[in-house]
């Protein structure tokens, strides 16, 4: 008889937003629902009437009238917690970023069978788009998490190092995949006039992913170009930086593209990766880069030289990114044994796994 599990905590599958998406809809892809028949809760206005099948891959998705993102996912989670647990009767929690986590004391007290298992991300409370009360109530939430989740999960060793100080717990590492992004035929063109090579860029347009900074190294002359995906419309701070940087010439701001077959044709064609994530764990936009970048420029913080094991390169400001870029074609190949590692240490089929240990309680 299969486990029965349930994914709380993201927009949804397919996914269309950001890591977590990912990561439930690695799971659906790699653990038979004969084993672990999982519930996947999705947010209902992210997908069309025709798209919302009950079933993926043989597993659950039950969709919720409320955003999954902002104030509304404290109500978002909590609707989704307490339909896993006194109606589908789910026996494993994963509860994916801390909005949840306000119920897990009542959960713990009223259903001892229960296992919950807290997946912080990059420990949301350091980041800048929070307010002062913001970043308070999300450094509570954090906690309730931590103290009261059968198992936390960290997904880079900085992130565990961090956890241990601040909340005097051990938690176990489990990263992100990165396998499914690997450049892959048929590629689908786009319809928007691209260079014949350039540098990619792909992520949420956020202030700590260090946008301003990328976007302004690429104004000089000369050099490559710069082709950078994200969701611009989706915040003051994005439409800004678009509309400053609209004229550059060595500048193609696209807006965000899920489509594999779009995302292969771009990563086929990019000679270099450039990211910029400052806070966080182990970012999925750099995970996947590792399969399809041949040259990787990352911001120099903690957390991405874990995640790339101190391979490629790395820059702290503009001069330090405009120096990388100007020496892209002599900047040193990371080592083909190191690279093999890191790649076969992110496929998705190794961290379901994981999970699957996670959810029958093996400590990992």
């Amino acid at each position: 008889m299969s486990t029965r599990v349930a994914i709380v905590g993201s927009v949804g599958v397919p996914a269309r937003y950001g890591g977590f998406e990912t990561l439930a809809e690695a799971l659906v892809q790699n653990l038979p629902a004969e084993r672990y028949l999982l519930h996947v809760y999705c947010q209902r206005s992210a997908y069309a009437n025709a798209e919302r099948q009950p079933l993926q891959n043989g597993h659950r998705r039950i969709f919720i009238r409320l955003r999954a993102n902002g104030a509304s996912s404290l109500l978002y989670d909590a609707l989704s917690l307490l339909d896993a647990v006194l109606r589908r009767r789910c026996r494993v929690v994963l509860c994916l970023g801390a909005s949840g986590t306000l119920l897990f004391p009542l959960l713990r007290l009223l259903c001892p069978q229960l296992r919950i298992i807290f997946n912080l991300d990059g420990l949301e409370s350091r980041r800048s788009k929070w307010s002062s009360v913001g970043k308070v109530v999300l450094r509570g939430l954090e906690w309730l998490g931590v103290r009261f989740a059968h198992c936390v999960v960290a997904d880079n060793r900085v992130i565990r190092s961090l956890v241990y100080h601040r909340f005097g717990r051990h938690a176990s590492v489990i990263a992100y995949g990165g396998d499914h992004a690997a450049p892959a035929v048929p590629h689908r063109s786009l319809p928007v006039p691209l260079p014949q090579t350039f540098v990619l860029a792909i992520s949420r347009i956020v202030p700590e992913n260090n946008i301003d900074m990328i976007l302004e190294a690429f104004t000089v002359d000369a050099g490559p170009h710069l082709v950078y995906v994200g969701n611009w419309q989706n915040s003051a701070y994005g439409r800004e930086l678009q509309s400053r940087y609209a004229g550059q010439q060595r500048l193609t701001l696209l807006d965000p593209i899920y489509d594999v077959a779009g995302l292969g044709f771009l990563r086929a064609r990019a000679v270099a990766c450039v990211h910029g994530h400052s806070v966080g764990g182990t970012n999925p936009a750099l995970v996947e880069a590792l399969y399809w970048a041949p040259r990787i420029l990352a911001f120099d913080c903690g957390f991405n030289r874990a995640t790339l094991k101190g391979q490629f390169s790395y820059w702290r400001d503009v001069l330090g990114l405009r120096q990388l870029l100007a020496n892209l074609d002599r900047l040193p190949a990371p080592d083909a044994t190191r690279l093999r590692e890191l790649r076969e240490h992110y496929r998705w089929a190794h961290i379901a796994e994981s999970y699957a240990l996670a959810f029958d309680g093996v400590a990992l």
